[in-house]
């Protein structure tokens, strides 16, 4: 099957611009063709991908199969509130009273525009909805129809307080129902990113969130893409990409902006309320290029482990990188009861812990790291991650110190400690944090990861954040004296 997946990747990414080439996807696509054969008794790969080419249905059904649905709700909160907060009283201002747009452009079973619905009310009441016209997009149809029905497990809770968890939503058995005037706020559309045109529905948006979906397109295909989603806004609309895909979507299409320390992009060729960010993505190209693969540092297994345990072990970290976490968490916790003094998975779990929201259970396992190494890098930074995600930044930074004081030639945790500063406006000691992570880059760049948790960053994107980050606080340093 392997020898014919050639001709149904490229009719898909012709189509869809997604890019099926790594391992997983390569199998996910073997296996959903196999099934698509069989739901339609064709039993020749030549004959189903005649039948995709002509049949829309059947290629709709084998998208929908083969397209990743890893979402919750309010997931990276910051950027939320920025629309909620800052953007909205700003256009309520300025568009003379119409209602303002909101797409989530691949938005899965639709905990993102659900979530942005929620933030609104909180912030504006329910009469105020009115004022709103909030759109979940996706080209799958199937998730799209379990976004309408608005049911969801608890895994879609991660960012939930439990106060919002009783205001928005009914329990049923084991799910939870959304409410209806919660639902009633969102219209739901099939999108496919890679066409051009789109409806008059899915034009004249003031905001679209496309967040952790780029990950999925080549930089052409996410080039195109942006230029259909910058069709799809308004002059003066802006684009929410996610935290961790910023700088690989610094394509000149639209001006990177920031904001209250955050990143967005803008239709407008300036920001009187923001900071234009240059394009550096292509000296971040450069520079990423010339580092050392992560391959070349991995810590080899010790070699008298048994093999399953080994082969395991390999999937968890591999599922780490996937972000498939809900799968990931019981290969973990199985993997723990086989050998419970093992320092790297209690480290893998207490990470998976942490991305599933749950911080006490988390906290308690890196506690128990430490005890058994006192310095512990990934233990020492996971627990100032742990803390900064609470907001709890005070004491993000007495760990993100503790992992300086004992591993100070890690550019990593210099960056980590110089962002808590920057979060608390203590604009010195964050200055000197990132020239000093700066500064490391350039000596160490070998130093650039934890030893056995696989964190998800690109050095050519901190080195760019390190970079603007003290531009910034120059700037802000020189205005301050001339003030005096």
């Amino acid at each position: 099957m392997s020898l014919l997946l050639s001709p149904f990747q490229t009719l898909i990414k012709a189509r869809t611009g997604l890019m099926l080439e790594d391992a997983n996807s390569i199998d996910k696509l073997a296996s959903s063709i196999q099934v698509g054969m069989e739901l339609e008794c064709i039993h020749s790969p030549e004959r189903y991908l005649a039948q995709l080419t002509e049949n829309q249905q059947s290629f709709q059904a084998l998208i929908n199969r083969l397209t990743i649905n890893e979402t919750y709700f309010f997931r990276e909160p910051e950027q939320i509130d920025l629309l909620v907060d800052v953007f909205i009283p700003q256009w309520q201002h300025q568009f003379g009273g119409r209602p303002i747009r909101i797409l989530s452009a691949g938005c899965s079973s639709g905990e993102e525009p659900y979530s942005i619905v929620m933030a609104l009310i909180e912030r504006f009441g329910e009469a105020a909805l009115s004022g709103f016209n909030v759109v979940g997009a996706d080209i799958d149809s199937q998730v799209l129809a379990k976004a309408m029905k608005a049911r969801y497990n608890e895994f879609s809770f991660r960012g939930v307080s439990v106060d919002r968890r009783h205001r928005f939503f009914d329990r049923i058995g084991d799910a939870f129902q959304l409410k209806e005037t919660i639902r009633q706020q969102v219209a739901f559309k099939e999108l496919n990113l890679f066409a051009p045109m789109q409806s008059p529905e899915l034009r004249e948006f003031d905001v679209i969130f496309f967040r952790n979906v780029s990950i999925y397109f080549d930089t052409p295909t996410r080039k195109t893409i942006q230029q259909n989603l910058s069709q799809m806004l308004t002059d003066q609309g802006v684009l929410m990409i996610g935290t961790a895909e910023t700088l690989a979507n610094d394509l000149g299409v639209l001006r990177l902006v920031e904001r209250n320390g955050l990143f967005y992009f803008s239709k407008l060729s300036a920001k009187a309320d923001g900071v234009v960010v240059p394009n550096l993505s292509k000296q971040a190209n450069k520079l990423s290029a010339n580092l050392v693969t992560e391959e070349q540092h991995k810590v080899p297994p010790k070699p008298l482990r048994p093999l399953a345990i080994l082969a395991d072990k390999q999937k968890l970290i591999h599922l780490l990188a996937e972000k498939q976490y809900d799968q990931a968490f019981p290969l973990a916790e199985a993997l723990l009861i086989a050998t419970p003094q093992d320092h790297q998975t209690r480290l893998l779990k207490a990470f998976i812990l942490m991305n599933r929201k749950q911080w006490e259970a988390a906290e308690a396992l890196l506690m128990q790291a430490l005890q058994q190494d006192d310095w512990c890098l990934d233990a020492l930074v996971l627990l100032g991650l742990l803390a900064k995600w609470q907001g709890r930044i005070e004491q993000a930074i007495e760990w993100f110190k503790k992992a300086v004081y004992a591993h100070s030639d890690r550019w990593l945790v210099h960056y980590y400690l110089a962002d808590s500063y920057y979060r608390q406006q203590q604009s010195p000691l964050a200055l000197r944090g990132f020239k000093t992570a700066l500064q490391l880059m350039d000596k160490h760049p070998e130093l650039s990861d934890l030893r056995w948790v696989p964190l998800d960053f690109s050095m050519a994107e901190m080195r760019f954040l390190c970079q603007h980050h003290i531009q910034k606080l120059t700037a802000q340093g020189k205005d301050a004296s001339h003030g005096n």
